[in-house]
């Protein structure tokens, strides 16, 4: 005879069913931006994820859910949800420095080495 009640048995077949959909994403590189964040970080870290910037990142979330009338309330909520908030804020500038462009030594090294400097 077990002295144990139905439910516990249920939640012990299924033991953190959140944690184990934050790390789902996490394995599949989807985190919430915690330095890009403009409500919950949810479109920066989608668009770090797919290599946009993001603002436009936040449009084509928006484009996308204009196309599915009524889930604009449902998507977004439940992906700041599921989505575990990235560790470490250096991995964003990370990413932005390999997105920007900057004036490394590429252009400047071609352009000094014709002048003999």
């Amino acid at each position: 005879m077990s002295t144990m009640a139905p439910d516990a048995a249920t939640d012990q077949a299924r033991p953190g069913t959140l944690q184990d959909a934050r790390d789902f994403f996490a394995r599949r590189g989807l985190y919430r931006s915690q330095d890009e964040q403009l409500l919950g970080g949810v479109c920066a870290g989608l668009g770090r994820r797919i290599g946009l910037r993001p603002w436009p990142a936040r449009l084509l979330f928006l484009l996308v859910l204009l196309v599915l009338p009524g889930s604009q309330l449902l998507v977004y909520p439940v992906l700041w949800v599921l989505l575990p908030l990235e560790q470490a804020p250096t991995a964003s500038a990370a990413w932005r420095s390999a997105v920007e462009p900057t004036s490394t030594s590429t252009g400047h090294a071609a352009a000094n080495a014709g002048t003999g400097s």
